[in-house]
Formats: structure tokens, C-alpha cells, sequence
């Protein structure tokens, strides 16, 4: 995904895009890239690093906004579907060993990671299940006749 894509979609139907884009080449914009972190000491500190950058001054489209937030490693996301971006406070059971039961542990996440979770549906899901039961990884190494 890229700015051009984005902007095509926006000019052709006034189609609303959320998605994820890689960091090089007609990706992720400059202004947001994040340097890669190798060291583990080092990840504590930039870990929820958030960068944003906002389109401005472009006549047929108002609102592309490019989003970085390092977590492992740098996320990057662009959207024109987001009105304001904030940190929402979520729930996820994990299991407990103290306790040795599920308890809900507090997290935040940004609101449009979170649209982006949901409105995919089950396009990642079929993605990998797609690789998972492709039959042809074992049938190049054999000979048919």
C-alpha cells in the first residue's frame, strides 16, 4: 500500500483506505520511518514510540494520514478512514501463574489498529490458511509422468 493507492482510491470513488504499508521504496513516508532496534535493552525504550504524519495542501484529497508505532518492530499503517487517533484501553485474558488462572490484563491499543483488526474480517485468516494447505510447496519436488 502507498500514498498513490491511496490517493487513486480516494479520486476514483471517494473510497474510504486503512491498511498497512512497508517502510521502503513507495511505502511508509520519510517523516515516519523508525530505525530498526537490535539490542533488547534498547527496545524497552522505543517500544509505543508513535509517529504521525498528516497529508496537508493536496486539493483532491484532504486527510491521508501515515502512522508509525514501534512495538517489536515498526508498524507502519496509512488511512484516510480516521478522524482522530488515540490510545484505547482494551482487555485480554492471559493466564496467570501466581494465580494459576485467567485474569483480564489491561492494554492499550491505538483506535485504528483496532478498526483495521475489525474491519478486515477474515481476509488474514484465509491468507494463512491459504499457505498452510497449499499442495503444490510438495508436489514441484516429484516427477509427474
Amino acid at each position: 500500500m502507498s500514498a498513490t493507492l491511496c490517493r487513486t482510491a480516494f479520486t476514483c470513488d471517494k473510497n474510504m483506505v486503512l491498511g498497512v504499508t512497508r517502510n521502503g521504496g513507495r511505502g511508509a513516508l520519510e517523516c515516519i520511518e523508525q530505525l530498526y532496534v537490535i539490542k533488547i535493552e534498547d527496545l524497552a525504550k522505543v517500544r509505543g514510540t508513535l509517529k504521525i504524519s498528516e497529508l496537508v495542501g493536496d486539493e483532491q484529497m484532504n486527510g491521508l494520514v501515515a502512522i508509525s508505532l514501534y512495538d517489536s518492530k515498526p508498524v507502519y499503517l496509512m488511512t484516510t478512514a480516521s478522524e482522530e487517533i488515540v490510545w484505547v484501553k482494551k482487555k485480554q485474558k492471559l493466564f496467570d501463574k501466581n494465580l494459576m488462572q485467567l485474569v483480564l490484563a489491561p492494554f492499550f491499543r491505538i483506535n485504528v489498529i483496532d478498526d483495521y483488526n475489525h474491519i478486515m474480517g477474515n481476509v488474514d485468516i484465509a491468507d494463512q490458511l491459504r499457505g498452510s494447505y497449499r499442495f503444490d510447496h510438495w508436489m514441484r519436488k516429484r516427477e509427474w509422468w
